[in-house]
Formats: structure tokens, C-alpha cells, sequence
């Protein structure tokens, strides 16, 4: 029988995935008085995995069992594809690296009458609102209709809801009287 007197009656070991080797847990190993050592079970070791490395981060045990790694782990949660804001299959495996052109950071959402869109800012990693009047007609003073087609594009400030009104008959004469009264002032330009 080992002495065991001097011993603490725990240890503090580490659990992991028998598949993945990723962490799970603490465990208190037990000391048996008979080896004067502490058994672990088949999914443990005495290497500490250290902190918590944050979000889609985890720790995984290397292959010899001497210590961890800090790996990505994008896992079971929603993906997006930048260019288009449509939500992509998530097949990422422990350890995979996000691909190109794709993001675990959702897009707002919203309304058809809010006039935004998203649109991936790689400067920043992540979303930003631009307009979105795509099919607005708006009219500008001079009675021009106009249709907006691009994305990131605002009516201008001084655009019109509706067609601007017609000039009343008094407006129509009353330019026709300056017009007149403007030409007898001027002088004949041909004498």
C-alpha cells in the first residue's frame, strides 16, 4: 500500500471529447490509497487548458495528450455570405477557419419601407446601413420623373413624392407679360 498521507484526496483534471479532443470540463480526480496516484478516466488529463479564449474559440487537446491548443470553432451557428446577406449552410468542422466572402456576424434586418440595405464593410468586418430606394419615382421641380436602380443611392433633397403642379392660367399670363414687357425694354440689338 502507497503512502498516501501527505497527498490531497483530489486532483484538478481536465475533460475532453473522445472524438474531437476538445474541452469540456473540470473534474476532481480521486487518489487511491492503494497506488498513491490519481486515476483518470480514459477522457482526462492533469494539462491545464488555461483560459477561456472567447468566442468561436475553443481549446483542444493535442493528439499526444501534453497539452492544448486554441483553435476556431464556427460550429453550429449562423453564417452569411457577404456579397449577397443570404445565410449559408454551416458544415465548419473544429478547427476550420471561416471561408472567404462569409461572416458569423448577422445583417440587420429590415423593412421594406425603412429604404436600407446592408452591405459588408471589410475596413471594419461587418455590417453597414446604406439607402435602399431601388424602384422609388420621385419628380424634380422642373417636372422630370426619375426612378432610383442602384443600391446606395438617395433621392436628392429637394426631390418630389408627385408631379410637381401644373401652372395655374394666371401664372401662364402673367409670363407672358413679362415676357413682353422684357422685350420692348431691350433694346433692338439689329440697330
Amino acid at each position: 500500500m502507497a503512502q498516501t498521507q501527505d497527498l490531497p484526496a483530489t486532483r484538478r483534471a481536465y475533460t475532453y471529447c473522445t472524438v474531437t479532443r476538445e474541452y469540456i470540463g473540470e473534474i476532481d480526480a480521486l487518489l487511491s490509497p492503494l497506488e498513491g496516484a490519481y486515476p483518470l478516466p480514459f477522457n482526462a488529463t492533469f494539462a491545464d487548458p488555461g483560459e477561456d479564449p472567447g468566442p468561436q474559440k475553443t481549446r483542444r487537446l493535442l493528439p499526444d495528450g501534453s497539452a492544448w491548443e486554441v483553435v476556431d470553432d464556427f460550429r453550429f451557428i449562423g453564417l452569411w455570405n457577404t456579397a449577397t446577406t443570404n445565410a449559408v449552410p454551416n458544415d465548419l468542422a473544429l478547427g476550420d477557419k471561416l471561408p472567404d466572402g462569409v461572416t458569423n456576424k448577422a445583417p440587420a434586418l429590415y423593412g421594406q419601407f425603412d429604404r436600407k440595405a446592408n452591405e459588408w464593410d471589410a475596413s471594419v468586418t461587418d455590417w453597414r446601413a446604406i439607402p435602399d430606394y431601388r424602384g422609388y419615382w420621385y419628380w424634380t421641380a422642373d417636372g422630370e420623373r426619375h426612378m432610383i436602380d442602384a443600391l446606395g443611392v438617395s433621392p436628392p433633397a429637394d426631390a418630389l413624392d408627385s408631379p410637381p403642379p401644373e401652372p395655374s392660367h394666371d401664372d401662364v399670363e402673367k409670363d407672358k407679360q413679362t415676357a413682353e414687357q422684357t422685350a420692348e425694354v431691350e433694346p433692338n440689338s439689329s440697330t
